[in-house]
């Protein structure tokens, strides 16, 4: 792995942590303290700009893409998605390196009967460099009678025009509490 590619993913992972304890990726400057920028710098903000549109429509092409494949049951497609060192962790906290791991728990879970609901809470892209997806998940199995819910967290990097995952994380979504009874 090249010092750039690990350099991109050391990022990924700490816009993971620190979205996850709520703080922002600080904006990049776009011109000369004060918001001053002369014609040279309002051109790079513009094509700055652009880049960083660009890099979103990727995302949500790229995202899209993904859910196709997932949706599709198609196991080589998503893990098109994937790099090859990517890790999966599962609600039940079991952790998955790499992805011939990871195809092989897709795989599984492709060869049962169910369905599934997903809504994506946050989405956050920094740039070309990575991206974070905070989604509430639903798979119901009919055929046991069972509903496992949980909330997913995966966090991209931009590779060769395409956005791959790093790491998927998902835990367990917490079961509402019962009412508290009169006593």
């Amino acid at each position: 792995m090249g010092k750039y590619a690990t350099a991109a993913r050391v990022r990924s992972m700490a816009l993971v942590a620190a979205l996850l304890w709520g703080v922002s990726a600080p904006a990049q400057a776009s011109g000369p303290a004060g918001g001053a920028a002369g014609a040279s710098g309002g051109a790079a903000a513009d094509a700055a700009g652009r880049q960083r549109a660009g890099c979103r429509a990727a995302f949500e092409r790229d995202w899209r893409s993904y859910n196709r494949a997932f949706d599709g049951r198609d196991v080589g497609r998503l893990m098109g998605h994937y790099l090859p060192d990517a890790s999966k962790v599962d609600p039940d906290g079991s952790y998955h390196q790499g992805r011939p791991a990871v195809e092989g728990l897709f795989r599984e879970l492709f060869a049962m009967e169910f369905t599934s609901d997903f809504r994506e809470l946050r989405r956050t892209v920094v740039e070309c460099r990575t991206a974070l997806m905070v989604v509430d998940s639903t798979l119901v199995f009919p055929q046991w009678g069972h509903t496992e819910r949980f909330t997913s967290v995966l966090s991209f990097t931009y590779e060769r025009g395409q956005w791959k995952v790093i790491a998927n994380v998902s835990s367990p979504a917490a079961t509402p509490a019962a009412a508290p009874t009169a006593g």
